[in-house]
């Protein structure tokens, strides 16, 4: 489990959209995003949730099928799910006091994973290297030549 916290409110403050949504994106079956108070007891308390929920030590037709053990954190990534939508005002996002974005990888063994985040429309993704730095892309100038209405932001995560 990561806070990704900052990382969003940064690339929203660098961004040109002062109000607005953001949707978080983990792209990968094992990982997912969620909001949670990202403090010692709830970073036991979760991980001990999700063992009650779709334990390890069950039978699942997915390790019957490929033999790599890692069913259940398909099933764990899937109840949790893989995006998250966070209103900003004033280029601050608009979460609770005690409320933090977290990306959180269920798998048996280490992933990098990218997450994305894109305030507006949905959009392709740019055909620029990923990098271990974040890639920010800016749609340029709607056709009328307003600044742009939506973003999107790159975040490898290692």
């Amino acid at each position: 489990m990561i806070d990704i916290t900052d990382r969003v409110a940064d690339a929203i403050k660098d961004g040109g959209i002062k109000d607005g949504i953001v949707t978080i994106f983990v792209s990968g079956s094992t990982a997912a995003v969620a909001t949670i108070e990202y403090e010692p007891g709830l970073r036991k308390d979760f991980p001990a949730m999700l063992d009650r929920v779709a334990p390890k030590a069950i039978e699942y037709e997915h390790d019957n099928t490929w033999h790599d053990g890692n069913g259940h954190s398909h099933v764990r990534a899937s109840l949790i799910g893989p995006s998250l939508t966070v209103p900003f005002k004033d280029k601050r996002l608009m979460l609770g006091t005690w409320q933090q974005i977290v990306l959180m990888e269920m798998d048996t063994r280490a992933r990098a994973r990218n997450y994305f985040a894109n305030n507006g429309r949905i959009i392709r993704t740019p055909t620029q290297t990923i990098s271990r730095h974040i890639i920010y892309h800016s749609c340029g100038r709607e056709a009328n030549g307003d600044p742009p209405t939506h973003q999107y932001m790159l975040f490898p995560i290692v």
